[in-house]
């Protein structure tokens, strides 16, 4: 984030590595560090906090790199709504459970590469995310009672990157898996003519929520002049396909 983004034309020895694996060439020595992240939304809409170490090891023709995160979110609180039935007035819904108001994901990534030589690098990466939350999908699902998420993603790499008198050509090619589960509850109820009363029942429905990603990445980058300034670019082309979406409430 400190870069702006400009890390298409500028080497960033401490992402370069986790999102092109053959660009742990670009590692000078080997690097520990650790960046706690903590935020809010506004509107009591949420907040979370991250706690990443990350780890960059060289040696003679090899590199690698690994990360490790623990995240928590606090989920935004839903807004009370009154229904009227008859002569009932239902309050909204009920507070909201333990489970629901925070969560815990866990986040892994390595990655393994070796130079061939003549500048010419190839490196494996891989990622996998344990989440028990994402952050805004309580408010997709406006009218429910609760809502409990589980599930994982997966995503795996394979990278060539060629760096030849300062000019930098690179591929990699993604594959990505998301699923999530979303266990929403809702209050219904009905109006029970034999005993002049309003009846109350909790439906649970069960969605999932899947994505596959396929992808192909291209980039480049060269000096343009000798003080230091350079220039690059990046080409993407992605196939998403979507097996299960989610009945949000929203659509």
């Amino acid at each position: 984030l400190g870069m702006g983004g400009v890390s298409i034309a500028l080497d960033d020895m401490l992402l370069d590595p986790f999102v092109n694996p053959a660009k742990g060439a670009l590692i000078d020595e080997s690097v520990f560090l650790g960046t706690p992240t903590f935020y809010g939304i506004s509107n009591a809409s949420g907040s979370g906090r991250s706690l990443p170490f990350s780890a960059l090891f060289r040696s003679q023709g090899a590199f690698g790199a690994f990360s490790f995160a623990l995240q928590q979110l606090e989920s935004g609180q839903r807004q009370d709504v009154i229904f009227f039935s008859r002569d009932v007035i239902w309050p909204g819904p009920p507070p909201q459970r333990l489970s629901e108001l925070s969560a815990t994901n866990l986040y892994v990534n390595g990655s393994v590469g070796m130079e061939l030589g003549s500048g010419l690098s190839v490196g494996v990466g891989a990622s996998w995310a344990g989440l028990d939350a994402l952050d805004g999908v309580e408010h997709l699902h406006a009218l429910s009672n609760g809502i409990q998420q589980s599930g994982h993603q997966a995503d795996y790499r394979v990278g060539l990157f060629w760096d030849r008198r300062e000019q930098h050509f690179e591929a990699v090619l993604v594959h990505n898996r998301f699923n999530m589960k979303h266990k929403v509850s809702y209050i219904d109820w009905r109006w029970d003519e034999p005993t002049q009363r309003t009846i109350v029942t909790e439906r649970i429905e069960t969605n999932r929520d899947r994505t596959r990603t396929t992808g192909l990445q291209l980039g480049f980058s060269r000096p343009i002049t000798e003080s230091g300034w350079r220039v690059g670019g990046t080409w993407t082309v992605n196939r998403k396909t979507h097996p299960k979406i989610p009945n949000y409430e929203i659509m």
